[in-house]
């Protein structure tokens, strides 16, 4: 065991610790926060530790199937399939003029959906594809149409069901995964565009996140997949959001003044803000367990394990760190940010890619 301080003014919970009048409990959604309501620092003990078990170089984003036996590598020119233990390859795709951007992966595991650009010689977008792709051999299985002139969002996520597949152009878009067809078509108000965009994991919900000119005038929406009606939750300048396995919570980390974020989380069945914390240790992009024990959080190359039950960063590792040799090449001002964070199915493992080109697999080890 070690110690390790709580992130701004959460700490953790510890039934060996005795009743303090400086602590406030409340109970939110089965999720336990204590909350300090004094300025004293209190040192908690954490049992869990992250280990580097293995880099794939030559990639920026990875994903884990729900087996966790392989992984889901991409990067801008190539969609690989990884043996997780092993590392061996079982299929790779090329994709054209550079063009993967993301990706995402069934829930049954057996589909990945990517996102697909095709450049002309000036490297101007000509359109933009979503692919289905067979996670067995790397095979396209149906190109989405239609393709699209505009912007496709950063985001792709599927329903738990794996029935639909959520993504985004000029608005959010849902699309039947077994048949291809588009069954919701959604448009963002005049001067913006849809960024990011999730499904719950009940299908019910679609969240929207929409920008325009200036990004710190974003609006993030509720939409009912079933009556199309929205409804904005936050506006702002949202750095990433997420919803809880359960559908009824959404998480959003956003400016709360100038170089602090804090996390919020609203109730999707009101709106209503039912919590938010602020502290040095919430960055720009986060996922949460799928078992909702953990959420990583990161940015510029460092990220932070925080445990959800009681608020506690219990790790914090890197995931890329400058050398003497980006020195010597004159990248004093280079900064490589993180693409992607994902944890495994039973969230004990964690993937982290970074522009410097590489995935990196990590172990919580409790």
């Amino acid at each position: 065991m070690f110690k390790i301080k709580p992130f701004g003014n959460v700490s953790a919970i510890n039934s060996s610790l005795p009743p303090s009048p400086n602590v406030k409990t409340f109970l939110q959604r089965g999720v336990a926060l204590i909350i300090l309501t004094a300025t004293s620092s209190v040192t908690m003990l954490a049992h869990e530790q992250l280990r580097l078990v293995r880099e794939f170089k030559g990639y920026a984003w990875g994903y884990f199937p729900p087996d966790n036996r392989r992984l889901v590598l991409l990067d801008n020119d190539r969609l690989s399939i990884i043996e997780a233990h092993s590392g061996n390859s079982v299929c790779t795709r090329s994709a054209e003029d550079r063009g993967f951007t993301s990706a995402a992966v069934s829930p049954k595991g057996d589909l990945l959906a990517v996102n697909h650009h095709k450049y002309d010689q000036s490297r101007q977008i000509l359109w933009e594809q979503l692919l289905l792709v067979n996670a067995r051999d790397c095979k396209i299985v149906r190109k989405l149409d239609p393709v699209v002139t505009s912007r496709i969002g950063r985001r792709l996520s599927f329903s738990s069901d794996g029935k639909y597949l959520a993504a985004s152009a000029d608005g959010p878009q849902l699309w039947d995964a077994a048949t291809g067809r588009l069954v919701f078509d959604g448009h963002a108000p005049e001067g913006r565009h849809t960024e990011d965009v999730q499904i719950t994991a009940d299908g019910r919900y679609l969240l929207s996140y929409d920008v325009g000119f200036p990004e710190s005038n974003g609006i993030l929406n509720v939409i009912d997949v079933a009556t199309g009606t929205s409804r904005a939750v936050f506006s702002g300048e949202v750095t990433s959001f997420f919803a809880t396995r359960d559908s009824r919570t959404l998480g959003i980390i956003a400016a709360d003044r100038p170089g602090v974020l804090a996390l919020r989380l609203i109730d999707l069945g009101d709106g209503r803000q039912v919590s938010k914390q602020v502290g040095p240790e919430i960055q720009d992009l986060s996922a949460i367990s799928p078992n909702g024990e953990y959420m990583a959080t990161g940015v510029r190359g460092t990220f932070n394990l925080i445990r959800l039950s009681d608020g506690v960063r219990v790790d914090t590792a890197v995931h890329y760190k400058r050398s003497l040799a980006d020195d010597l090449r004159g990248e004093l001002d280079m900064i490589v940010e993180l693409r992607s964070l994902d944890f495994s199915a039973d969230g004990r493992m964690l993937l982290t890619g970074g522009e410097n080109g590489s995935v990196k697999l990590w172990a919580i080890d409790k």
